[in-house]
């Protein structure tokens, strides 16, 4: 997750980002990348030739504001549950 998520961090600088595995049906668990701002176009081809076939997110969801712990880190799971994506 590290790797994929500095990818991300390397094109969409200057925003926080997490990356996390999501149960798939098909897939058993897909790799989904959370990025906090605006929707931009086209992360998942800019990152694609740094990463691995595996390591490629399937899907890239952008959020408002991350919700964050007492101390200011990103709290990924509250974030995931606060846009219903868990």
């Amino acid at each position: 997750a590290e790797v994929v998520e500095a990818a991300l961090g390397r094109v969409v600088v200057g925003r926080r980002v997490f990356v996390r595995g999501v149960s798939d049906a098909v897939l058993g668990e897909r790799v989904v990348g959370f990025v906090e701002g605006d929707v931009m176009g086209g992360v998942i081809d800019s990152v694609r030739p740094m990463l691995g076939k595996y390591e490629v997110p399937k899907e890239v969801v952008f959020v408002d504001v991350f919700c964050e712990t007492a101390s200011g880190k990103v709290d990924a799971l509250s974030t995931m549950r606060e846009i219903e994506y868990v």
